[in-house]
């Protein structure tokens, strides 16, 4: 094929024969190829042509030669030629899947090795099914696995085994190799020597016990520095290779072997100082011509052993105190650089076109020295002009941090929290959507807002900061959308931190009710942003695999976000389970369900992506450890007053297909379950005939609500949780899936019941009362009376509240019986607009009567008894207000009857200011380690 000249005219005749076994009928004559309609098609389904295509599933088992005669006739130039050629194929019965490879590189393409470059995509096998009944693939299980073999002038040398193996039914092949080809080539970096060439080898074993077997020899010949294992030698280590991926030449990173690295000048003033960096002698097997060159500064006492790719790691870069001066950029020379005072060492890092990255370091220090009277205001306002100018975003956040470092040491430090945050918003609207320039962004938040102080900047100053950060995401959110690249830790940990920073500066006092509202929202902000820098993590993250940013406040308590893609379990077969959450298959089952409608409604995905090329589930969960995000909200609703600024939260939000999903509900549904750590204990005075409990809650982040309630929210442990009395995690159920969730510690009445000796009624005992005074007797009596009504009026509304509940509970019942047959379980329907009208109209009728409105009392009561099938709602409300009456009735007869001492004495009160400042002063249990 692909010939020209005379040769394309050239024809051909191709033939079939059964060589062996002897005796055996011959199958070629069945080919379609042979019959008379189609012996002169020339392509590839006849006998003539330069190709020859036989369907599967005819030929029987054996060893077939196919022959092809090519003959050439005569030209002008070329007289006439015939040749003659052929193969000898083995078919045999019942063979394995067909299978190929699909890799993502050209045959003998360049592709790096090195640990921090871009990870090689994993091997893909699939098995491809035939349509024909008799193309079968034998049905016993397999052992497979991937392995790492380098061409050589000879037969291939097997190198390494990479731990891939599965044994499967053969019906599965497609499915489980999809699932398990996830190895990368890092993992056999050691054995790659850059400049010779490689392969993937699929191997097939007869047992489990011979894959271990060579696996184990192959790593014992890695460790003794052996060559590896001919592949003539497989057959008898029991493995069969089935196919192989295209080959690769490994690439190693730049070698700073003779790098340069000239600082100019050794010493210098702060801020004054403009300094002058290069380097040079770089070299790579790729070539010198694509390197690119970032400068970094360090502490002097930091610079060994720093770790430049780990983000979570303790050597990092950034957590050692170091800055970036200028991300990647193909020049190696970096000049007009001002830096605080301090002795640095000055890095330079290198990368090759391919990723692979290398780092030197200066052999000296440099020393920067703050001078004698520190830097003018006129002299920052130069280097602030200079920056914008420039019209870098490197050099207008690296002035921006300098200045920030030196506030303490320069005239007119008020003035410069505003002069940041205006270089600030200029690099980010002129910045590009790189990981280097982002993770800049968020150390410049973390250090102004860390300097300056929230009540500096004030909440306008602070709004300024979480503008910059969403922007800075935004720009970051429309490149991944296209490209599919995610943040990584580093800069993930570096703009988690600037978030954590802005919400630490939001602590100063709000002296009026619009700044409280005005903090209420910045809040919510930040939450916001929060949540797209989890979207920018998520378009990184592969299926199957988590990601996780994790900072510090101020006070050393730690926030933490864990994005995952997990690999969702087949419909109504099993829950899905990540760390401390537990989502059930029946919501699942539900979101699977929804794709249709979803994929009409993709945010921020490239134009026509399916729903299916964006992944499977998506979960973002964030804990706020002892640091309350939503402790600026501006009023007392609910339980809003018992969320205390040191409580823990946890943050959950599901994604699928580019959408949030709020997931809800029915009562028969299995309930979201998540872990909390366990509560702090209740720190109030002992309170007698009162005790304390454990309570979940879910925070309505609704505009006209705002507020943390227990409507939606169980514990799943038993009535109390607290960290006095274990170390494991509370758990908690919420038949509301998505929003920010908390436990608290409460005190609640605990009424003892007692049966009467004469009568068959239930009466509920009060507190004990203490004695009066011995100079009055007619307290006393007055006090026995009211004690004597208000135990009438209590076994009243016992009485009436266990009849009205029988009565709820076979009611309830019933409707959910109805309601399970008419809609099927799963996840709950949304509610109708006339609902959500009835439900806020028992809202008010409940707050009113709290408020002691008699009519809304008449009205709230009329309505338990003649409604036939009373919400959970209503029957909430009736026990609200009935507890307030009793209240109401016991402490108006009380203090009828008695001084205020004895009043004390006779009903206390639950402490609930002082307790809960008691807990908001209480010392935080020690943080786990980094």
């Amino acid at each position: 094929e692909g010939v020209s000249g005379a040769a394309a005219a050239a024809s051909h005749r191709w033939d079939c024969e059964l060589e062996s076994p002897v005796g055996q009928t011959d199958n070629c004559g069945m080919l379609p190829n042979f019959a008379a309609a189609n012996e002169s098609r020339t392509d590839g389904h006849g006998l003539g042509g330069a190709s020859l295509h036989i369907r599967g599933g005819i030929l029987t088992a054996g060893l077939y030669r196919f022959s092809v005669t090519s003959h050439r006739p005569a030209s002008v130039t070329l007289p006439a030629a015939s040749s003659r050629g052929a193969v000898s194929v083995q078919i045999v019965g019942g063979t394995e899947a067909p299978l190929y490879v699909d890799a993502p590189w050209e045959d003998m393409s360049r592709i790096s090795v090195a640990v921090d470059a871009v990870p090689l995509p994993p091997l893909v096998a699939a098995a491809l099914g035939s349509p024909l009944p008799r193309c079968r693939v034998t049905s016993q299980d397999r052992h497979w696995s991937w392995a790492l073999a380098e061409l050589t002038s000879g037969d291939p040398l097997i190198l390494l085994g990479m731990r891939t193996t599965i044994s499967v039914s053969a019906s599965s092949l497609q499915e489980a190799f999809r699932a398990s080809m996830s190895e990368r080539l890092s993992v056999a970096a050691a054995v790659v020597t850059p400049g010779r060439s490689y392969r993937y080898a699929l191997l097939r074993f007869t047992s489990e016990t011979a894959r271990l077997s060579l696996e184990q020899a192959l790593r014992a010949d890695v460790h003794r520095g052996v060559g590896g294992m001919p592949i003539d030698a497989l057959d008898m280590a029991n493995a069969t290779v089935l196919t192989w991926s295209p080959a690769f030449v490994a690439d190693g990173p730049p070698e700073p072997k003779d790098a340069i690295l000239d600082v100019s000048p050794k010493t210098g003033d702060a801020l004054l100082t403009q300094f002058r960096f290069a380097t040079g002698g770089w070299t790579d097997d790729g070539g010198d011509a694509g390197l690119e060159y970032a400068f970094y500064s360090l502490p002097w006492s930091s610079r060994a052993e720093v770790d430049w790719l780990d983000g979570n790691s303790p050597r990092y870069w950034s957590r050692l105190g170091g800055r970036l001066l200028r991300g990647w950029s193909p020049s190696s020379v970096l000049e007009g650089v001002p830096l605080s005072a301090g002795e640095y060492a000055i890095a330079v890092r290198a990368r090759d076109r391919l990723g692979a990255t290398s780092a030197a370091l200066s052999s000296e220090s440099l020393q920067v020295r703050m001078p004698t009277g520190g830097v003018s205001k006129a002299e920052v306002e130069d280097l602030f002009s200079a920056a914008t100018a420039s019209n870098s975003p490197d050099q207008l956040l690296t002035v921006a941090d300098v200045v920030t470092s030196s506030m303490g040491n320069t005239s007119d430090a008020a003035a410069l929290p505003s002069r940041v945050l205006d270089s600030l918003e200029a690099a980010v609207a002129l910045m590009q959507p790189l990981p280097e320039t982002m993770e800049k962004v968020g150390l410049l938040v973390s250090g102004v807002v860390s300097h300056a102080g929230g009540e500096q900047l004030g909440l306008a100053g602070l709004g300024r900061a979480i503008d910059s950060t969403e922007a800075c995401l935004d720009t970051f959110l429309e490149q991944a959308a296209s490209s599919g690249f995610g943040i990584s830790e580093g800069p993930g940990n570096a703009m988690l931190g600037g978030v954590v920073a802005i919400d630490a500066g939001m602590d100063w006092t709000k002296a009026t009710r619009q700044e409280a509202k005005d903090a209420e929202d910045a809040a919510g902000r930040l939450l916001r942003a929060q949540q797209k820098l989890a979207l920018c993590a998520l378009r990184g993250v592969d299926v199957g695999t988590t990601k996780e940013f994790r900072a510090l406040s101020n006070d050393d308590r730690v926030v933490s976000m864990l994005m995952a893609k997990p690999s969702v379990p087949p419909p109504g077969q099993a829950d899905l389970k990540l760390p401390g959450l537990t989502l059930p298959g029946a919501a699942l089952s539900a979101i699977m369900a929804d794709r249709r409608r979803l994929q009409d409604a993709v945010v921020g995905s490239p134009s026509g992506a399916s729903c299916e090329a964006l992944g499977a589930l998506e979960v973002v969960s964030s804990t706020w450890l002892g640091l309350n995000p939503l402790r600026h909200v501006a009023n007392d609703r609910a339980f809003n007053g018992q969320v205390l600024r040191n409580a823990t939260v946890r943050v959950l939000r599901f994604y699928h297909c580019g959408q949030e999903v709020k997931l809800e509900f029915g009562p028969r549904d299995e309930p979201l379950m998540f872990d909390l750590p366990r509560v702090q204990p209740y720190r109030g005075e002992g309170i007698t005939d009162y005790k304390e409990i454990t309570t979940c809650l879910l925070f309505d982040d609704r505009a006209h609500r705002q507020e943390w309630h227990d409507r939606d929210t169980e514990t799943a442990v038993g009535e109390l949780c607290s960290a006095a009395d274990g170390a494991g995690p509370c758990s908690c159920s919420a038949f509301h899936g998505g929003g920010a969730y908390t436990a608290i510690n409460r005190l609640v009445p605990a009424f003892t019941t007692a049966t009467s000796t004469t009568t068959t009624s239930t009466t509920t005992a009060l507190p004990p009362v203490a004695p009066p005074p011995e100079e009055s007797i007619v307290v006393p009596l007055a006090a026995a009376g009211a004690a004597g009504f208000v135990c009438t009026v209590i076994v009243v509304l016992v009485i009436w509240r266990w009849k009205r509940r029988r009565k709820l509970s076979r009611v309830a019942a019933a409707d959910e019986v109805d309601g399970d047959l008419k809609n099927g379980d799963g996840l709950a329907k949304k509610v109708l607009s006339d609902e959500e009208k009835a439900a806020k109209a028992l809202e008010r009728l409940r707050v009113a009567a709290l408020g002691g409105d008699a009519g809304a009392r008449r009205e709230l009561f009329n309505r338990a008894r003649t409604e036939t099938a009373p919400s959970s709602r209503l029957v909430t409300a009736v026990d609200e207000v009935t507890l307030q009456i009793k209240r109401e009735r016991t402490g108006a007869v009380i203090r009828a009857a008695a001084d205020p001492s004895a009043l004390q004495r006779l009903s206390p009160q639950p402490p609930m200011v002082a307790a809960r400042l008691a807990l908001e002063n209480s010392p935080m249990p020690s943080r786990p380690s980094r």
